[in-house]
């Protein structure tokens, strides 16, 4: 079995302005952002009833190699 990617994305890079483009094999959503977080970050984000989270893996080529 082959992995796919979800999708791919271009995106400038901040401080060198190259261009990139990511290929995201995986995505997903979630609300509860406390599950995910130890200590005072924890205790924060209980507070925060509208706290969303995503996540993404993603990679890239980067000076002739892949990166992700």
């Amino acid at each position: 079995m082959t992995a796919r990617p979800v999708r791919t994305q271009v995106v400038n890079g901040y401080f060198s302005h190259q261009t990139y483009t990511l290929t995201i094999w995986a995505a997903d959503k979630g609300t509860d952002c406390a599950a995910h977080a130890t200590g005072a970050v924890r205790t924060f984000l209980l507070s925060q009833p509208d706290c969303e989270l995503s996540r993404q893996l993603g990679t890239t080529t980067f000076g002739g190699h892949r990166i992700g």
